[in-house]
């Protein structure tokens, strides 16, 4: 069996390895934004936030990776007071299109946290994106599929919503 925790520090490292590498070999357009901060309705989680860094960028494609912290409400747990599922995710999220209007592909795996339950989940983002010209604010919506759910107890079910909003400001 695969060991889910391993598995996750090593595809967090080599992603870090690999946006390091692209960013010191991406453009330098100082007239676009290349971070974000983004609040999430919807998706992965029932609200969640974002740094989201752009790496690579052409006419028609750009490649940029986000970090992720989030909550969802565990659908089985019927104690008002108890602690959400706290969620911490990181994903590549694809933008083909000219300015101002995208077509996003992206995958997110999402490490999912609540009390002795631990799993991770890979899901995935397609959807639409209209920035401005400058890329300084975005709005988002998309579908939220889950690719892989590890979870084998079918009544241990989380809140899920497959449709997500994001709304960013960049820098």
């Amino acid at each position: 069996m695969i060991n889910v925790r391993v598995l996750s520090i090593k595809s967090g490292l080599l992603l870090f390895f690999v946006l390091q590498y692209l960013n010191s070999n991406a453009g330098n357009d100082s007239t676009v934004c290349k971070n974000f901060i983004n609040f999430q309705f919807g998706g992965q989680t029932i609200v969640s936030w974002h740094y989201e860094r752009n790496l690579l960028t052409s006419r028609y494609y750009s490649l940029n990776a986000n970090l992720g912290f989030g909550f969802n409400e565990y659908a089985r747990d019927m104690i008002p007071d108890d602690r959400p599922i706290y969620c911490t995710h990181f994903g590549l999220v694809s933008l083909i299109g000219e300015v101002g209007s995208y077509i996003e592909i992206g995958l997110n795996p999402g490490r999912y946290m609540y009390k002795s339950i631990r799993f991770t989940n890979l899901n995935g983002w397609f959807g639409f994106r209209f920035a401005a010209e400058d890329k300084s604010v975005f709005l988002s919506i998309g579908y939220t599929p889950r690719l892989i759910y590890p979870k084998v107890d079918p009544t241990d079910k989380y809140f899920n919503i497959p449709i997500g909003l994001k709304a960013a400001a960049g820098f």
